[in-house]
């Protein structure tokens, strides 16, 4: 399976979907539609809506 990224259109964060955020209870692996609705930028606290899949 191929992981992928995106990147936060406010700030610039990127999510890794393999690296996940395990400091925020989201272990590695998960990917990016099983994330909580409810989930928030790390950095900027934005919204998921605001994360944009990040090309190769």
């Amino acid at each position: 399976m191929k992981y992928r990224k995106y990147i936060c259109k406010i700030c610039g964060y990127i999510y890794d979907e393999e690296k996940g955020i395990p400091k925020a209870g989201i272990p590695p692996y998960t990917l990016f539609d099983d994330l909580p609705e409810d989930f928030v930028c790390p950095k900027c606290k934005a919204n998921k809506s605001a994360f944009v899949l990040l090309d190769d």
